[in-house]
């Protein structure tokens, strides 16, 4: 019998599989059918790099299965990308978008990130209050005292409200989306498959860092 998490794991090989396939030309990406061209061009400063910010939430089965191969694709990312995690926001994704600008400020995104990714989808609780957020975080060896101090900053007040309008700004209503260099949105559907997503993402990081030479 296969359980959700084996079948999980099994189509999460053969994504990794299919993302170490070269791309036979990147010419096959279409604008308006592969990805999104945002109306407006958005002024980052990142100088020759090329941003890559990823939409997601805690809650997300997609985004969570996603994450494998967001680990392999920063292995072999183009140079030009720099890579940006930022909770999408919708009100009721309040509380995880608050968690994740948390355990950035106490430098624990590394730490925690994945296991707290885990902790959603795999258990019977969604850590969807701050009660279990805050147990889950001490049980982690993270003081009470400092994550709460965190949690009710001014800095992450301000990232959760930057959130809320890059969210609007380049229309993110389903996640995972990634918005490259402020100007494309990918997302797996129009891309047609999460691996699909990542390869039109080196597509766009490779064709726009042609452009800033």
């Amino acid at each position: 019998m296969i359980t959700k998490n084996l079948a999980v794991r099994i189509a999460t090989v053969l994504a990794l599989l299919g993302l170490l396939l070269p791309v036979a030309n990147g010419a096959q990406f279409i604008e308006g059918q592969h990805y999104i061209e945002m109306p407006f061009s958005d002024s980052l400063k990142t100088g020759k790099k090329v941003e890559v910010r990823e939409f997601f939430w805690y809650g997300c089965p997609h985004c969570y299965r996603l994450e494998p191969l967001l680990g392999e694709w920063l292995k072999t990312k183009p140079k030009a990308a720099l890579f940006v995690r930022t909770p999408a926001f919708l009100p009721k994704w309040e509380v995880h978008a608050r968690l994740y600008y948390s355990l950035e400020s106490l430098n624990k995104v590394d730490a925690l990130h994945g296991k707290f990714f885990d902790s959603v989808q795999n258990s019977k609780s969604k850590m969807s209050n701050k009660a279990d957020i805050v147990s889950f975080i001490t049980s982690n060896g993270v003081s009470k005292a400092e994550f709460l101090k965190a949690w009710d900053s001014f800095d992450v007040d301000k990232k959760i409200r930057i959130a809320l309008q890059l969210s609007q700004k380049y229309g993110i209503r389903s996640v995972p989306n990634m918005v490259v260099d402020g100007r494309y949105v990918v997302g797996a559907d129009s891309a047609g498959s999460q691996v699909k997503m990542m390869q039109v993402v080196d597509y766009l990081v490779n064709k726009i860092a042609k452009e800033k030479k």
